[in-house]
Formats: C-alpha cells, sequence, structure tokens
C-alpha cells in the first residue's frame, strides 16, 4: 500500500476532535507535508463552545484553511454533512489528495464512489508510533473513548495490533 502521508491530506472535524481531545492534533502536521481544512471544516469545529476551542485555533494556524465554499456535488451534499461533503469534495478538486476521516458513510464514499485515499484517526496514530512521534496508541485511543469520541472495539483492536501493542 502506497505511504498516504506523503501527500497533502484535507481533514475533516472528527479526527481532529478526537486528536484534541487528547492533546496531539499536531501529530496531523507532523505526519503530513500539507493539511488543508476546508471553511466548512472549521465552522463545525468552532461553532459550539467547548474545551478544545483554544487548543484547535493555535493548531489551525499551522495548517492551510480553505475560505472559498468548496461546491460539493449533488451525491457529497444529499448524503453527507457540510464538512464531510466539503472534504471529498476539495480533496477531489485538489488532485485526488489524502483525507483524514473517520465518519464511516464518508469514507465508503470517498473510497468506493471517488477512489480517494484514506486515513483515520487510528491509522494516524499507527503511523506515529511506527514514526516514533509517539511511544504508544493505546493510551491516546483510551483517551479518546473516555473523553466521548465512538471507536469501536474491533477498530481498537486493529489499531492495537498494527502498532505492534
Amino acid at each position: 500500500m502506497p505511504d498516504r502521508f506523503t501527500r497533502p491530506d484535507v481533514c475533516n472535524t472528527g479526527p481532529l476532535l478526537a486528536l484534541s481531545r487528547v492533546g496531539r492534533v499536531g501529530l496531523v502536521a507532523r505526519l503530513f507535508p500539507e493539511v488543508m481544512v476546508p471553511m466548512e471544516v472549521v465552522a463545525e469545529l468552532l461553532q459550539v463552545p467547548h474545551g478544545d476551542v483554544p487548543l484547535l485555533q493555535r493548531e489551525l494556524a499551522q495548517f492551510r484553511v480553505l475560505k472559498s465554499p468548496a461546491q460539493p456535488d449533488p451525491l457529497l451534499s444529499a448524503q453527507l454533512d457540510a464538512g464531510e461533503a466539503a472534504v471529498l469534495a476539495r480533496a477531489l478538486r485538489l488532485g485526488h489528495l489524502t483525507v483524514l476521516m473517520d465518519e464511516r458513510k464518508g469514507r465508503r464514499i470517498a473510497t468506493l464512489v471517488y477512489q480517494l485515499p484514506l486515513v483515520g484517526t487510528g491509522g494516524l496514530l499507527v503511523a506515529a508510533k511506527h514514526r516514533g512521534l509517539i511511544p504508544q496508541v493505546r493510551p491516546l485511543l483510551d483517551g479518546m473513548v473516555a473523553a466521548g469520541y465512538h471507536l469501536g472495539p474491533v477498530l481498537i483492536d486493529e489499531c492495537l495490533r498494527r502498532a505492534g501493542e
């Protein structure tokens, strides 16, 4: 499988929130050569006041915020929320860039309909461990779950297996 971390990526809301809950949003910028976030995702991240907003605002300053509306095709708008649709539309328009997304329906559309390269939060953590950026994956996955981010047991087990934990 090609290394999906050698190309720029377009981030969705979920992984950024999950990583912020464990203080590791900075891993995204350390793994990808360029990180892009559509304005629709920024709006989702910052629309509801929560404890993650200050960290997310600092981290977003490292990313390239795509300020014009994404204008996704009708399939994306009908099937996904505004942030997910914007991420996929931008990744397509900018040259089949890697997508950082966890939401199951969005992932299926990204891969099956558009053949976009895809990484989820779990895969990002496994790559971070293999590159020596974090010592372990388990504490971060456990922290995300404890903070209310949904990660299924099968996904957690697969991430731990790939991380050698």
